[in-house]
C-alpha cells in the first residue's frame, strides 16, 4: 500500500472503516438502551442497591472534617460553615477604604473616547441593536437572575421580544 497504493484497496480499507465505525456505534446504541432497561426495571421496585447508592453519595459529598489554617482539624457543621464563609469573606474583602490615585502623565497620552463615539454612548438603544444583542448569546451559556436561559428568549421572540424590547429600553433610559 505503501509503495504502490491501489484504488481497490483504498475504497476497501474506506469500506471496511466505514463498517467498523457502525458496528461502534450499534454497540453504543445496545448498551445505552441496556442501560435504560436496567434503570427502568430496577428502579421503581425501591430496591436495597439503590438506597445504599444514595446514601454513599451523600457521604461522599459531605465535609465532615476540615483543616485550618494553623494545620488544626475543624469537625462539625456549623465551624466548618463559619470557616469557609470566613475564608470566602477574607478572599473577597479588602480592609482599604480608597486609594490614592492621582493621574500620571502617561494616562493623559492613552487613547480615549472620541467626542462620536461619547455622543454614540448617550444616544438611544435600537430595537434592531436589541434583537440583534440577544441573538449574539449563546441559547444555553448564561442564566438570567430568573433562571431563564437566553434560549427561551430567542425561540419565543415573537411573544415576549415586545417586553423584552421594552424593558431594555428602561434599563438604557
Amino acid at each position: 500500500m505503501a509503495i504502490r497504493p491501489s484504488s481497490a484497496l483504498v475504497d476497501l480499507e474506506r469500506q471496511v472503516q466505514r463498517e467498523y465505525s457502525e458496528v461502534l456505534n450499534q454497540e453504543q446504541e445496545l448498551w445505552a438502551v441496556k442501560s435504560r432497561l436496567n434503570w427502568m426495571m430496577f428502579d421503581d421496585r425501591n430496591m436495597y442497591f439503590f438506597h445504599v447508592s444514595t446514601i454513599v453519595r451523600r457521604r461522599r459529598n459531605w465535609i465532615s472534617y476540615m483543616k485550618n489554617n494553623v494545620g488544626e482539624w475543624i469537625q462539625g457543621e456549623p465551624q466548618i460553615m463559619e470557616f469557609t464563609r470566613k475564608g470566602f469573606g477574607d478572599l473577597y474583602t479588602t480592609n482599604h477604604t480608597s486609594t490614592n490615585l492621582k493621574p500620571s502623565p502617561s494616562l493623559q497620552s492613552q487613547a480615549g473616547l472620541t467626542d462620536k463615539e461619547k455622543d454614540s454612548l448617550m444616544g438611544t438603544v435600537t430595537s434592531k441593536e436589541i434583537k440583534s444583542a440577544l441573538w449574539t448569546i449563546k441559547a444555553f451559556k448564561a442564566l438570567g437572575p430568573d433562571d431563564i436561559h437566553a434560549e427561551f428568549f430567542q425561540r419565543f421572540w415573537l411573544i415576549t421580544g415586545e417586553s423584552v424590547i421594552n424593558e431594555v429600553k428602561k434599563i438604557f433610559e
